[in-house]
């Protein structure tokens, strides 16, 4: 059960959330690096055996929530590449990987133009927590990146995107 003045912080003789949510990585795996951002109460950059990265950290506002975010940032190449395609073509991707994504279940920004950062992301309430809900939102999110890199790469080139990248 959780304090009402602190509801990142478990009550005595339980972890701390912080604690808890880094030990489940870890135990999956992820490497951890501590960040801040004034958004969140903590974040750390979690990332996984191939090198992909997601942020997950507890929000300030609401702090009943953690967030569990990736980012692809656009390689110059690449936004060469999308920009030589006819603007049906572009138009196609854009719509398809949209409705990707909200199949997928996750959020999702930068799916438009001008194509320079796409995030996706998913919210884990503190009320409902636990290592199975955490993990399954982590695997979403990661999921999705990759919907998003493989969605480019057919479209683009079929070579993947070596030059698209996983960025927090």
């Amino acid at each position: 059960m959780e304090s009402q003045d602190d509801p990142g912080r478990q009550l005595e003789g339980e972890l701390d959330l912080r604690e808890q949510v880094q030990l489940w990585l870890m135990g999956e795996g992820w490497k951890l690096t501590e960040t801040e951002t004034p958004d969140a109460q903590w974040l750390v950059q979690a990332e996984d055996e191939a090198g992909r990265k997601l942020l997950i950290g507890q929000s300030r506002f609401p702090p009943d929530q953690l967030r569990i975010i990736g980012l692809i940032v656009v390689s110059d190449e690449h936004r060469e590449q999308y920009g030589a395609l006819s603007q049906e073509e572009r138009d196609l991707l854009m719509w398809n990987l949209r409705f990707l994504l909200l199949m997928m279940n996750v959020e999702f920004s930068g799916i438009g133009e001008p194509l320079q950062t796409i995030e996706v992301s998913q919210r884990a309430y503190l009320d409902g927590l636990s290592k199975d809900s955490l993990m399954q939102r982590v695997s979403q999110t990661k999921n999705a990146l990759i919907a998003v890199l493989w969605s480019f790469a057919r479209s683009l080139s079929g070579d993947g995107m070596a030059g698209g990248e996983f960025v927090n």
